[in-house]
């Protein structure tokens, strides 16, 4: 039952990533206010940082 809730994490961040590409195209400020706000919440820091290198 411990495993779920990352897992449910790890998905909603893979999810999130196309969503992010299309916001940037639109607007690149959103989306380092949206990388900063998770970065802070310590939340997808992982994600975000293996998907980008």
């Amino acid at each position: 039952m411990v495993v779920e809730p990352v897992v449910i994490v790890v998905v909603v961040e893979i999810l999130a990533i196309p969503v992010v590409v299309m916001v940037d195209s639109c607007c690149g400020t959103v989306i380092g206010v949206l990388v900063m706000v998770v970065g802070d919440s310590g939340i997808g820091m992982d994600g975000f940082g293996i998907r980008s290198g």
